[in-house]
């Protein structure tokens, strides 16, 4: 029913509009109570009382617009008429209810995934589905705003289940919940924007809309927050807020649980669930490019879960079409941006990528997706002038800093690394994440006093299978190996199958002087070595590791035939020679383990490295050895 069409209403309806359009505040309902005891009283054909009206007057609920839906099915027909009448009143009753609470200077808003409702998995898909487009479209209002959104897809992939939670992880300081609830054909809506630090609720509302106009419930929520928010909007903003892609809601209704089964997309049949959910969208409107754009995403995930190639032309050619149609945004080229990545297609991906930010300015997805796409290529500078365009227009992006963090970590510009992380940390200053890349940098920089501090402060926040390593190895490189061997026992009792840590506690206790002790981690290093190459016998990395342990344990035979297994599959990579020479100083074979070492430098392998390392304390004095040390202090002079 639209807007103007005209409706006879009865008598006692009638009066209950004329009074909520009073001019005199005083004289329409004191409160959304007494308005819906009138439209029940109406439902039940019974006589409407003003009666109610004292007893609520002064509590001032913010939910007007509730009480317009939460009557029957007939009573809600009959007020559609009245919506723009009605829209007006509600307006005006949440500008005067709008929180007066103090919003932070800079606002990091975290959507939170949406709850599970226990029994109604369909109602949880379409509230899975309806956060993620409020998420989006909150988040193109921050182009010039201090405004970051944390989208509900990042928090659901790091687990997190709690607004404290995501405080600590990425430094939100504000939330935004949302629930839902239905009753007969009425779908009833409640969000709150949170203090993260406090828990308090900011700003909230709840609204119950027909089952059939989804638009209302999005837009309640979409522009809602942006009030609680206290954000001025511009036209076009406001207009963006409202914009659906699609004028049929029962199409708009199948792509929003299409987008909530996609939250989860590593299971078969969410995927399977959204193809047929879009695939009905799509049916009940054809031109539906955002439509379009999930379904390709949709077999896009098919591929990736079952590896068919079908999946992956069926995926391109929904992601051309979509772009083809004109209305999806920067959805199409985002999807073919993820496609043409995922086949190989780098420089193409990179391209489709900066469509979409040029379409969508605030996308930080489009342009971490275009740095990817450069990076993969091979395009270095230009991947880092991408990464930092995402820096620059999101400032207090947890999510900017920890990525490119990460590229120049992969990239070996641990200076660089570490700046980053460090603004992770201030970003973030409870989040665990932060300072253990920091501090694991800082170890592969050779700093290991100073990886120390972060990472203790990491463990202290979140004690993790990392965090422990990391400090194991800077305990180590320290040569405070009872420290070191306490940090590696943790971590293998966080992650008891990773092989090299077993390994670590044993040269760690080892050196520590704990022989019996570094034995039997040795052995458990051998043992689980061996399961992971049953795998593949052919792993360089899992079999010189191996040697170096049969060697520690006075296996000679196993030592060297393992070891002579990776120099055959390793290609002679440095780090592989470096391997070989611990082995032959470890079989007491002095030359041949000088040799090795000599090969290692000449690889690559950098001195500093081996310098002061405890396995080659008994070179010490010797000519050839300190000759090869000597290379890295002049290659410094």
């Amino acid at each position: 029913m639209s807007d103007s069409t005209e409706v006879a209403s009865p008598a006692p309806l009638a009066a209950i509009v004329t009074k909520l359009l009073k001019k005199n505040p005083e004289e329409r309902y004191a409160s959304s109570e007494a308005l819906i005891a009138d439209l029940q009283a109406v439902q039940r054909g019974q006589p409407i009382s003003s009666a109610a009206d004292a007893a609520g007057h002064g509590k001032r609920a913010r939910r007007l617009s509730l009480a317009v839906g939460i009557t029957v099915v007939l009573i809600t027909a009959i007020l559609l008429a009245y919506r723009p009448l009605l829209s007006r009143f509600q307006s005006t009753q949440k500008k005067e209810t709008t929180p007066t609470a103090a919003l932070p200077q800079t606002q990091v808003l975290a959507i939170l995934p949406f709850q599970e409702i226990a029994g109604s998995p369909k109602l949880t898909v379409l509230g899975q589905g309806l956060v993620e487009t409020v998420a989006a479209k909150l988040g193109r209002l921050m182009e010039a705003r201090s405004l970051q959104i944390v989208p509900p897809r990042n928090i659901h992939d790091k687990g997190l289940t709690s607004l404290a939670d995501v405080r600590r992880q990425f430094g939100a300081n504000l939330g935004l919940s949302v629930s839902l609830g239905q009753s007969n054909d009425l779908i009833r809506v409640t969000y709150s924007v949170l203090d993260a630090q406090s828990g308090r609720s900011l700003g909230s509302d709840s609204v119950a809309v027909p089952t059939a106009d989804v638009f209302s419930l999005e837009d309640e929520v979409a522009q809602g927050t942006a009030r609680a928010l206290q954000l001025k909007l511009r036209p076009e903003e406001q207009a963006a807020l409202k914009a659906h892609g699609t004028t049929e809601p029962g199409a708009y209704d199948h792509y929003l649980r299409a987008r909530g089964y996609l939250v989860d997309f590593t299971k078969a049949e969410n995927v399977d669930n959204a193809i047929v959910m879009v695939r009905e969208a799509l049916r009940l409107d054809p031109n539906f490019g955002g439509a379009k754009a999930a379904l390709a995403e949709s077999y896009w995930r098919k591929y990736s879960l079952t590896k068919q190639k079908q999946w992956t032309a069926l995926a391109r050619t929904e992601c051309d079409e979509a772009i083809k149609l004109g209305n999806a945004g920067a959805a199409g080229h985002m999807c073919l941006g993820l496609v043409n990545d995922g086949s190989g297609r780098y420089r193409e991906a990179a391209t489709e990528y900066q469509r979409a930010a040029a379409l969508e300015p605030t996308n930080e997805s489009a342009v971490i997706g275009m740095a990817l796409a450069l990076e993969h290529q091979g395009a270095v500078d230009e991947a880092e002038n991408a990464y930092l365009r995402v820096v620059d227009a999101h400032p207090q992006s947890y999510f900017a800093h920890n990525s490119i963090g990460a590229f120049y970590y992969r990239h070996s510009e641990y200076e660089k690394a570490a700046q980053m992380f460090q603004k992770v940390t201030e970003l973030a200053p409870e989040g665990y994440i932060g300072y253990l890349n920091l501090g694991g940098t800082y170890n592969d920089m050779g700093h290991y006093s100073e990886a120390i501090a972060p990472l203790r402060k990491s463990i202290a926040l979140r004690p993790s299978y990392g965090g422990y390593a990391n400090l194991g190895t800077s305990f180590f490189a320290e040569h405070k190996f009872a420290e070191a061997a306490d940090a590696y026992e943790q971590a293998t009792r966080l992650e008891p199958q990773q092989y090299v840590t077993w390994g670590n506690l044993g040269e760690a206790r080892y050196y520590e002087g704990k022989k019996d002790q570094a034995a039997q981690a040795y052995r458990k290093a051998a043992q689980l070595a061996a399961e992971q190459l049953k795998v593949n016998p052919r792993d360089s990395d899992v079999l010189s590791d191996s040697s170096e342990y049969y060697a520690m344990l006075g296996d000679r035979k196993q030592a060297l035939s393992t070891l002579q297994q990776a120099l055959q599959y390793g290609h002679s990579e440095k780090e592989l020679l470096f391997t070989a020479a611990e082995v032959y100083n470890e079989l007491g074979e002095t030359g041949l383990a000088l040799e090795w070492l000599t090969k290692a430098v000449q690889a690559g392998y950098s001195p500093t490295k081996f310098k002061d390392f405890p396995a080659f304390q008994n070179l010490t004095g010797n000519l050839q050895f300190e000759k090869l040390v000597g290379q890295s202090a002049s290659s410094r002079r």
